[in-house]
């Protein structure tokens, strides 16, 4: 049986400068066949797709060891962003030296700080990014009530929703619930939709951007919040999936209807170069939204427009997968890139390609978010090297009115870490190693060897902090990656380390790291290569209590 196979060239030459014009490649998304180039510090992504014999594929590649990089550059960057930024305002882009520029937490983007620190807490296990997050998020805790606007779920979500995810806190719970019950003051029945802002009397405006303020709506409705909370999300996701998303798979930014029929009165933008252009931003927004609303919803039409508005992206972003500010600007164009709109489009990418039902179209939407997280973690994008305190330079927030571009985004760092931690969804197509033998430190009656019996349905699990669970592999193997399934896993985040031993006496931790409390299935946790006849991993609870559940593991 063949399988298909991302695979890396090494290079003898990298860029030079940090601007995004390097030579670039890119694997072909079956819309526009042409291939695929990106120039990077680790080598050249070479994402044809190869037809291989199963168990051919590396396990341990130069992009594996790109993410385990980024990673830990991104903790670097926003450990220093911690560090000079008050704890009462917020960042939001770079000036001209590097520095942040900060806003009040009544901006937009107030929450993604604080989402950071979350996400790095989950990436790492370690209690000091939780804490970080604890105390940014405080001063975002008073928009809970800003009705001014639809971006109370950019500034409380990606807050206040990743902590609650992520540590099961009741009081993160009723700052959502709170939230989402403010959210739903901006609607009108009469239109179907939510007021992004102005008056919604003369001016009733919805922007694309809102799809992602829809998953707090979502939420709530399934933690306690009203069942009107599901009707006014879908609504006014139906309304912009027949007003906003057009005919070919693009998007018109803004549209603005009659308050009093809710008839469309005209369609436009806010922020693209022409009202019948596409906002690269918007675009992404769109792609990541509906993929977020077929998730939640199970909604067939959601993946259909999740798949046109990828689709279209694909086959008209530039050969680097980072695009222009507007879809108006292609290849040689000396207009400005935006780096956040491709970390937005790579985090729905990811998220498309494990929900995607048909594998040929999983695939294409899995090469082409790799493919864009390696541009971005190229010297073209990546900030290292330069005295900018974000992540990925070359952001552009608004181009049109503000000539506001060329900058670090805060939200363009969180996306680019939250689709770092996405890669985690896919395991490896070879096999995994055999396990010879299983012992645990504890159990609550149910036996380890549950977790190697191919059944999602059996556990094993024990109760108290630093339980474990141990994997003979028989002899020296080399250890590269870890993929655990955890009980209950799309409920709780569960807590843990990986260690290996050569004799089951010394012990290595190789990583302290978090699940995403998203899935039931396996998640692959890439490690630095490592000699060992053992596996352990050990448990810290979850996010419910101090028991650690495990499904299945597979080690790699």
């Amino acid at each position: 049986m063949a399988t298909s196979l991302r695979f890396f060239v090494p290079l003898t030459e990298e860029p030079s400068s940090n601007s995004p014009g390097a030579e670039t490649m890119r694997a072909g998304t079956g819309h526009r066949p042409r291939p695929w180039r990106t120039r990077t510090r680790l080598g050249l992504v070479v994402t044809l797709v190869a037809v291989v014999a199963a168990g051919c594929r590396p396990v341990d590649t130069p992009f594996d060891r790109l993410v385990r990089d980024d990673l830990s550059f991104a903790a670097a960057r926003v450990a220093t962003t911690e560090s000079v930024v008050p704890s009462s305002v917020y960042p939001q882009e770079t000036d001209a030296s590097g520095m942040w520029k900060t806003t009040p937490p009544s901006i937009w983007t107030s929450g993604f700080l604080a989402g950071l620190d979350w996400e790095l807490y989950r990436a790492t296990g370690s209690t000091a990014w939780r804490a970080l997050a604890q105390v940014r998020q405080s001063g975002v805790e008073s928009q809970d009530v800003n009705t001014a606007d639809h971006d109370i779920g950019f500034k409380v979500f990606d807050s206040f929703g990743n902590g609650n995810r992520l540590t099961g806190n009741t009081n993160s719970a009723s700052v959502l619930l709170t939230a989402a019950d403010s959210l739903a003051t901006l609607y009108d029945p009469d239109v179907g939709c939510l007021l992004s802002w102005g008056n919604p009397n003369t001016d009733f405006k919805v922007v694309i951007d809102s799809v992602m303020n829809l998953e707090l709506l979502l939420w709530a409705s399934k933690h306690g919040g009203p069942a009107s909370l599901r009707t006014i999300a879908i609504s006014h996701a139906k309304h912009l999936q027949r007003d906003h998303v057009r005919a070919d798979g693009s998007t018109f930014h803004a549209v603005w209807y009659d308050p009093t029929t809710g008839s469309v009165l005209r369609k436009g933008t806010l922020q693209g170069n022409r009202d019948n252009s596409t906002w690269s931003r918007g675009q992404a927004w769109a792609m990541h939204g509906f993929t977020m609303l077929y998730r939640e919803t199970g909604d067939p039409s959601f993946l259909a427009t999740a798949r046109s508005t990828a689709d279209w992206y694909l086959a008209h972003v530039p050969d680097d997968m980072v695009p222009y500010w507007d879809f108006d600007f292609t290849d040689g164009s000396t207009e400005p890139r935006d780096s956040s709109a491709a970390a937005i489009a790579a985090s729905g990418l990811l998220e498309l390609a494990r929900l995607e039902p048909d594998g040929q179209r999983a695939n294409t939407y899995l090469l082409a978010a790799d493919a864009t997280l390696t541009s971005l973690s190229s010297h073209a994008y990546r900030s290292d090297g330069t005295s900018n305190q974000a992540i990925l330079l070359h952001g552009t927030r608004f181009k049109k009115e503000n000539n506001d571009y060329d900058t670090g985004l805060i939200f363009g760092d969180y996306f680019f870490v939250e689709a770092l931690l996405r890669v985690r969804w896919f395991a490896p197509t070879v096999a995994p190693l055999t396990v010879s033998g299983v012992t645990a430190s504890a159990t609550d009656g149910f036996p380890a060897t549950n977790t190697v019996d191919g059944n999602l349905a059996t556990r094993w699990s024990a109760t108290g902090d630093g339980q474990w669970i141990r994997y003979d592999l028989g002899s020296k193997q080399n250890v590269d990656k870890v993929g655990i399934a955890f009980d209950l896993g799309d409920q709780r985040a569960s807590r843990f380390d990986i260690q290996t031993s050569l004799d089951g006496s010394a012990w290595t931790t190789h990583l302290g790291s978090l699940s995403s409390a998203t899935t039931n299935a396996l998640e692959t946790y890439d490690i630095p290569d490592a000699s060992a006849r053992y596996v352990r991993i050990v448990g810290h609870g979850n996010s419910v209590d101090a028991r650690t559940a495990i499904t299945e593991v597979k080690i790699y």
